[in-house]
């Protein structure tokens, strides 16, 4: 039997992942159409946010070490983005006329 399989003296050895089930799975649902275009509308509509915050950021790694500062360089990345966009969506004297009336004790 040996001989269909294989011509190496040791045998052959098959490798599988802890979850190779689920990823089985997983590709046989990409297959189809609709998840397909749900894939398709994630990378539209989420996954630009993080290559434009990754531009931003240029190669340069992380300044910060430890996972309270390295949140916290993060998270000023992320506002950056939020306000650059904000700033692209909206007037910017329509902005500040918003904010000017804005509540701020009900904050």
């Amino acid at each position: 039997m040996r001989e269909s399989c294989t011509d190496s003296k040791m045998g052959r050895k098959v490798y599988r992942r802890v979850n190779q089930e689920w990823r089985d799975a997983y590709k046989e649902r990409m297959k189809q159409e609709k998840n397909k275009k749900k894939l398709s509308h994630r990378k539209e509509v989420v996954e630009h946010v993080f290559g434009t915050i990754k531009l931003y950021m240029g190669a340069i790694p992380l300044l910060l070490r430890g996972i309270e500062k390295v949140a916290i360089e993060i998270d000023l990345y992320v506002q950056a983005y939020n306000f650059k966009r904000l700033l692209n969506l909206f007037d910017f004297n329509d902005l500040m006329t918003k904010v000017a009336e804005f509540d701020w004790k009900m904050a």
